[in-house]
Order: structure tokens, then sequence, then C-alpha cells
């Protein structure tokens, strides 16, 4: 057969930038604050998110700043996300790297390439499941000398485990443990153990 199947070309269109929104003084301040670090504080619907936003696009596109050199803090996923989709609908492109994390995501990726340079294994983010069971096993062998760490389900009594990872919840995060930050090499245990 000679019959040639059709060919399409899909081009990407540009991303056409968000129209700046209307600024109140407070937020034409904070846009045009050309010190160093700046701290925003303001309640829920003031437009600090707007005025955030606004800043960044300013320092990217009338200072000349390189988008690599911001960087944008605050405390939920939820929140960082919201900022790196209006920047990036607002400067008309993305960016090689996010310009808004979480205060959390920061810290672990300063710890990480800290470990990496120094030629270390990285840290690694546990979720509390794997927290709580390897905690387990650790307990369960202290009840026993001598015997051997086992891996999956802990045998430790909750009265014992539960209290134990309240603590180690306590001292790694201020409010609510979402995560530890392990330093162990060995390999995650199976869960069906």
């Amino acid at each position: 057969m000679d019959r040639q199947s059709p060919s399409y070309r899909l081009v990407r269109r540009p991303l056409r930038a968000a129209a700046p929104p209307g600024l109140d003084d407070a937020q034409r301040r904070v846009v045009s604050h050309t010190g160093g670090p700046l701290l925003v504080l303001a309640g829920p619907g003031t437009g600090k998110t707007t005025a955030i936003v606004e800043a960044v696009v300013h320092r990217v596109t009338r200072r000349g700043i390189d988008p690599s050199r911001v960087l944008v803090l605050t405390f939920s996923r939820k929140a960082a996300e919201e900022l790196r989709e209006r920047i990036t609908m607002r400067l008309g492109r993305t960016t090689r790297e996010p310009l808004a994390l979480t205060f959390h995501s920061y810290a672990y990726a300063l710890a990480r390439r800290e470990f990496v340079l120094a030629g270390d294994e990285p840290p690694r983010c546990c979720s509390s499941t794997y927290v709580h069971v390897t905690l387990g096993s650790i307990l369960s062998s202290a009840h026993r000398p001598g015997a051997p760490a086992r891996r999956g389900k802990a045998s430790a009594p909750d009265s014992t485990r539960i209290p134990m990872f309240g603590l180690f919840q306590r001292c790694t995060k201020p409010r609510r443990a979402n995560f530890l930050i392990s330093y162990a090499t060995s390999p995650r245990p199976s869960a069906r153990s």
C-alpha cells in the first residue's frame, strides 16, 4: 500500500503572562522593597499572596534578577503550589527550579545537599507508618536481649510503642510530625512480615 499515514506537528504556544492586578499602597511598598529579606505578615484575604507574587515578578522582569536567586518560603504545600502557579502565570514562563517552597522542604533540601557534598548517603524522609514499624522493631528487640531486630509488624506492646513514637514526633516537629529524617542506610522493612 502506498497510503502514507498522516503526520501532525504540535507546536507549543507561548504562555501569555497574566495581567498585573491592581495593588494598594501597602502592596506597592512590598513590591518596591529594595532591601534584603522581606517578611510579609497579614491576615487572610488581605492580598499578601498577590503582593508576594508581584514582588517576585517585579524582581525578575524589571530588576533582571535570575529566578534561581529568588526564594519564597511558606508554611503549607498548598500555599507553595499556589504561589508557584501564580508566579509562573504572571511571568508567562516556567522556571528551572521552584521559586516557592515550604520551610520543611527547604530545610530538607539543605540537609540533603550537605550530606551529598560531604560524600555521605543523603537522609531520606520517612512516613509516620515506616517510623512506627521501625520503632516497634527496635523496641521489640530491646525487650529480648540478644534477639535480632525483626522486620515488619512490631510485637512491642502499644503501651510502649505509642508513647515513644509520640516523643519522636514532638522532638522532630513542634506541631505534628508527618515525617522524620532518617539517617539509616538499611533498606525499608517489608510491610508483609
